[in-house]
């Protein structure tokens, strides 16, 4: 006599889920990429400005008020040099001596910086003088390079 007996098929026959592996594979460029994102980001996220020479033009008294002040916003940020006019700002600029400078001279803060020089340094500038500028209510004027191409605060062009 015989006996019928249902037997469940063999288990090495079926290959193992590949979806483990999808996941660890997932989670691993997950966190790579994560690493890498942070790794580029963090510098500019922490990036300010270290003794970054400057020069500043312009009446004695308005020169050291302007330093002061940009001492106290920030703090070894810029290593100022002071010159009586806007041409030897000019002249320390074309010889690079200075990344930028900042004449106070006309009444209106003028920047002047290096068509070559930090875009950031520039930038910093720039906002440095408009932020002046806002507190007394005019515009400003900045200048890049040798031929200088001046604007003001609000865009136009000055002579």
């Amino acid at each position: 006599m015989r006996t019928l007996s249902a037997r469940a098929a063999p288990a090495a026959d079926v290959p193992p889920s590949s979806w483990p592996t999808a996941a660890r594979a997932i989670a691993l460029l997950t966190v790579t990429v994560s690493l890498l994102l942070t790794a580029f980001a963090w510098p500019s996220v922490r990036s300010s400005v270290h003794d970054v020479p400057i020069a500043v033009a312009g009446p004695a008294p308005a020169v050291e008020e302007f330093t002061a002040e940009l001492g106290r916003r920030l703090p070894g940020g810029f290593e100022v040099t002071e010159v009586a006019d806007s041409a030897a700002a000019e002249r320390l600029v074309r010889e690079r001596e200075v990344y930028g400078a900042i004449d106070l001279g006309s009444g209106t803060p003028r920047v002047i910086t290096a068509s070559a020089a930090s875009t950031a340094v520039a930038q910093t500038l720039n906002g440095i003088a408009a932020g002046l500028e806002r507190a007394r209510g005019t515009g400003y004027e900045y200048g890049y390079g040798y031929g200088y191409s001046y604007r003001n605060g609000y865009g136009g062009r000055c002579p």
